[in-house]
């Protein structure tokens, strides 16, 4: 029979090596995993580098949106603000027109009847003046006509001075009274001629 002491050195030594391999083995797996958490860990981190540039992208992005809604807003405030004046200023600008035409609609009735005044008193004036102009025309035409006057209205006088008789046995015109006493009927004169 072998010594035990050796059998037990001999297993003591078979458990070390087998311990020994079981540790290389432990530890080489443990160094696997841990390259490969360090892997992981490593891509982990990548992912969240760019899940935070992502972030911040984003962020610039939502920046960038919300700056151009609130100047779309503030234009769309502008445009309805613009409107709303646009609406007051047509809805007084119709005001001020209806005004316009009611007073241009008084002003044409007046001057309507002013027109109508003016014509009837031309009308007048100008029938006057027709009327004046005719008188005047009537008035000239008898200045310049001679006056017949007939001769029983004659003055007796007046047609006794023009009409002497003359001591050379001149008569008196036809028909005309002698002298101013009158129409006294015949009367005889030198050499018996009889004078009307």
């Amino acid at each position: 029979m072998s010594d035990p002491s050796i059998a037990i050195a001999e297993a003591f030594k078979q458990f070390s090596q087998a311990t020994v391999s079981a540790l290389r083995a432990y530890e080489q797996g443990t160094r696997a995993r841990l390259n490969q958490a360090d892997d992981d860990l490593r891509a982990l981190r990548r992912e969240r580098d760019d899940a935070f540039r992502d972030l911040n992208a984003n962020k610039d992005q939502t920046r960038v949106w919300v700056a151009e809604v609130d100047k779309w807003k503030s234009e769309v405030d502008r445009v309805l603000i613009m409107n709303t004046h646009q609406a007051e200023l047509i809805a007084q600008l119709r005001q001020e027109a209806q005004q316009w035409k009611d007073q241009c609609l008084r002003l044409e009735e007046t001057l309507r009847g002013e027109i109508k005044t003016w014509k009837d008193q031309f009308l007048r004036i100008d029938a006057e003046h027709t009327r004046l102009l005719n008188q005047l025309s009537s008035q000239a035409t008898l200045a310049h006509t001679p006056k017949r006057v007939p001769l029983r209205t004659v003055d007796s006088s007046a047609v006794s001075s023009s009409t002497k008789l003359t001591h050379d046995g001149a008569t008196t015109p036809s028909g005309g009274p002698q002298s101013s006493g009158g129409n006294r009927g015949p009367r005889k004169r030198r050499g018996g001629r009889r004078v009307l």
